[in-house]
């Protein structure tokens, strides 16, 4: 356990280009005018510096801006840190040396709350994480030692796939959207992250697996050159408003299997190690992998901010065209998500129910299409008329009942197919008890 004790030198966001020098080990950084609306067309530009030899932790305590449009970019040197937005702020971003510079900017249409941002010293280790329910004081998530007051440190460390929230696995016939589905409750899938490019925007999704552990597609791992990725947790509406267990992680690694394959989509998995632990809680806990076939007919769950319409997955030429196409246009969910008259729509959590398809059956109807594909034995697939998973879905978690029917597994990840909930054409899926020894030796 590390204790420390703050002081304080508060200090304003500047409204123009200038620098923030304090002597203290804390700092509030905020948007102009806060917590009143900032204004339209700001370029601000401001550069904090600590003491010699000293490092900078930016935390925020509330973060509130047009998402994808409305940005905070913090650099150091020529070093990108972060780029924030939406409801997206920094959490426990960290600087190496002691002269960060930060710079906000908003468009011409639309302002939010803006932002209140903690600047201090880090003063517990890499890797060490501040309480959240006492700030002067450090810990190691699931390391069997409780540290933070209520244990909060220690929880769901020794379970997985059972949500504190209960989901909604009784409505026979889903509505619309994701496509065929239905507003998932929130924070029932607690699992489901949104996986984020460096500059902050929605790519793809992913399953918590351990407590620095994310599972997602190989295929959004391939997505950019930059491979400093950001998982974003507790999150059930991606738009905006503030959400209290909501927290963006770094990611430290990224461990893509060696063998897929970008035309074939074969081996379409890669495990994310964050920077830190993840903090459980009731809307953030890990789903376990399952390590057993399920049989075909299974009624399961795909989650995601994804496609609402179905779109052809079959328009491009290839695969890797189609891969292109994807992430060129990043996830079609946002589509739905852009302004209408200056107002964004909401972009929430959703899920669909759909059962295992025969696999024998699956490769017969995909040998036959006029673009023929292979389903090879480390894929599995899925269906049920007008409903499947579409573009901004990728990578996201594919789950089922356990074996004991108390609680939940990972069976696949959101990979491929040929349209969204096309007539007759299931949905691919990577077959997660196929890939489970890699999945255990490349954790430990």
């Amino acid at each position: 356990m590390f204790r420390f004790i703050a002081l304080s030198a508060l200090v304003a966001f500047a409204n123009a280009a200038g620098t923030i020098n304090f002597d203290g080990i804390k700092a509030e950084l905020t948007s102009p005018g806060y917590p009143n609306a900032y204004g339209n067309s700001i370029n601000d530009i401001t550069v904090i510096v600590g003491p010699p030899g000293s490092s900078l932790n930016f935390d925020a305590k509330d973060f509130q801006t047009e998402g994808n449009y409305d940005s905070l970019t913090l650099t150091e040197g020529t070093t990108v840190l972060g780029v924030f937005s939406g409801t997206n702020g920094p959490s426990n971003v960290r600087s190496t040396g002691n002269r960060v510079t930060a710079r906000f900017q908003s468009d011409s249409s639309v302002t939010y709350k803006g932002f209140r941002i903690e600047i201090t010293q880090p003063v517990c280790p890499v890797g060490v994480s501040v309480c959240p329910n006492d700030p002067a004081t450090c810990f190691t998530a699931c390391d069997g030692n409780p540290e933070c007051p209520g244990a909060v440190d220690e929880y769901a460390c020794n379970s997985c796939g059972v949500p504190a929230v209960s989901p909604d696995v009784t409505t026979g016939i889903s509505a619309e959207k994701i496509v065929g589905g239905i507003e998932a409750v929130p924070h029932s899938w607690p699992w489901q992250v949104s996986m984020l490019r460096p500059s902050g925007s929605h790519i793809c999704g992913g399953s918590i697996i351990g407590n620095k552990w994310v599972l997602t597609a190989a295929h959004c791992c391939d997505a950019s050159s930059d491979k400093r990725f950001k998982v974003r947790v507790g999150e059930h509406d991606i738009s905006g408003g503030s959400e209290p267990n909501a927290k963006t992680y770094n990611v430290k690694r990224v461990v893509q299997h060696a063998r897929y394959d970008g035309n074939t989509i074969e081996n379409d998995v890669c495990l994310l190690e964050l920077a830190e632990p993840i903090l459980f809680n009731t809307h953030v806990s890990p789903i376990c992998p399952g390590e057993r076939p399920v049989a075909a007919g299974t009624r399961c769950f795909v989650t995601g901010w994804g496609s609402t319409r179905a779109v052809g997955r079959n328009a491009a030429s290839s695969s890797k065209e189609y891969f292109a196409q994807l992430f060129d246009s990043q996830d079609a969910g946002f589509k739905s998500n852009l302004k209408t008259n200056g107002v964004r729509a909401v972009e929430p959590l959703r899920q669909v129910d759909v059962r295992i398809h025969d696999w024998a059956s699956c490769k017969n109807i995909y040998a036959s299409q006029s673009r023929p594909a292979d389903i090879t034995e480390d894929m599995l697939c899925a269906m049920t008329t007008g409903k499947d998973s579409c573009q901004g879905d990728s990578g996201g978690p594919f789950v089922c009942r356990n074996a004991d029917d108390n609680g939940w597994e990972l069976v696949g990840v959101v990979s491929w197919g040929y349209g969204c909930a096309a007539r007759g054409i299931p949905g691919v899926y990577a077959s997660v008890d196929y890939f489970s020894d890699w999945i255990a030796s490349n954790q430990n």
